[in-house]
């Protein structure tokens, strides 16, 4: 499996210039569901070349489309522990647990059990037919 990067949401400024996520509690639906041209851009070289390498099958975990519009996933002023940390710091690129990791912990074992379905279903195809 491979994973592409998962977006980080911060609003007025960047980790060191006071960036911010810390008011966002919902989901933003508000957002397109694709992103922009960069994302787009590094999502397709990921693509093109997945399946090119002198390996097995290539699977991409594409998080990068389904994270975008969950700005209210991130630690914000909270990674520090229970208590608030300073505002002027605030993780807006580090997810909450339980949150959207676990949905691309869900998404990588229903792809593992379809691939052991489908390999036992043909193997067992591959003995009945040599009987």
């Amino acid at each position: 499996f491979f994973r592409s990067y998962a977006p980080i949401h911060f609003s007025g400024g960047t980790w060191k210039t006071g960036g911010q996520c810390h008011l966002e509690t919902m989901p933003d639906f508000e957002t397109p569901a694709f992103p922009d041209d960069h994302f787009n851009i590094v999502n397709d070289v990921i693509l093109s070349h997945a399946n090119t390498l002198q390996t097995p099958t290539v699977n991409l975990l594409n998080v990068t489309y389904l994270s975008l519009q969950r700005r209210d996933g991130h630690a914000s002023i909270y990674y520090m522990g229970p208590k608030p940390a300073s505002i002027r710091h605030q993780d807006c690129s580090h997810w909450c647990l339980p949150g959207v990791p676990d949905t691309w912990n869900e998404l990588v074992l229903a792809v593992y059990l379809k691939q052991q379905s489908l390999k036992s279903r043909s193997s067992a195809l591959a003995t009945q037919a040599g009987e």
